[in-house]
């Protein structure tokens, strides 16, 4: 009696395991900025992840006793705007944006660099971006609308409020 005892507790941790592993949440967007000028060093930061559970993560600087640190921050999508992200990242004109770009304007004292990682079932897609500027004219018809559109709903799910596209210009409610 005692062996079955022992034998069906360690049958439901295994099974209590299993399901805690096969549970965690995933990731479906990572996106991660690093910011490098001639005075500081290269900073690299989590811009925005969002999990299939809908949980938003984002890092944000910090200033405490005069130094300065990454704080992570936290918050869940409510169902609609999960639903409307999941679609808009399934949409084919997403798959369909080019892994790297030329940056808008040249690298000389300071870049900025957006990787974009999308977690998909069979691949990772990645998008970088460096020194990524919309509002630059000669910029206007470089990139696809949709990843205008992506950079735009990024940025808004960072800063957790709305957006609206005009063209390509976005504007964050």
């Amino acid at each position: 009696m005692k062996g079955l005892f022992l034998y069906l507790l360690c049958f439901f941790a295994f099974a209590f395991v299993v399901e805690a592993q096969t549970s965690a949440p995933r990731a479906l967007l990572e996106v991660r900025e690093f910011n490098f000028d001639a005075v500081s060093p290269v900073k690299d930061y989590l811009f925005l992840k969002v999990f299939d559970n809908g949980q938003i993560e984002y890092e944000k600087d910090s200033v405490e006793n005069n130094a300065r640190k990454l704080v992570l921050h936290k918050y869940e999508l409510s169902p609609v705007r999960f639903e409307n992200l999941t679609a808009f990242l399934d949409n084919p004109e997403i798959l369909d944006i080019a892994d790297e770009y030329e940056p808008d304007f040249p690298i000389i004292d300071h870049t900025t660099t957006f990787d974009i990682s999308l977690f998909r079932s069979s691949k990772t897609q990645t998008i970088k971006l460096t020194n990524y500027n919309l509002s630059n004219p000669k910029s206007k018809d470089k990139y696809p609308a949709k990843l205008a559109e992506l950079v735009c709903r990024i940025r808004a799910l960072r800063d957790n409020t709305g957006f609206r596209m005009l063209g390509n210009d976005c504007l964050l409610k």
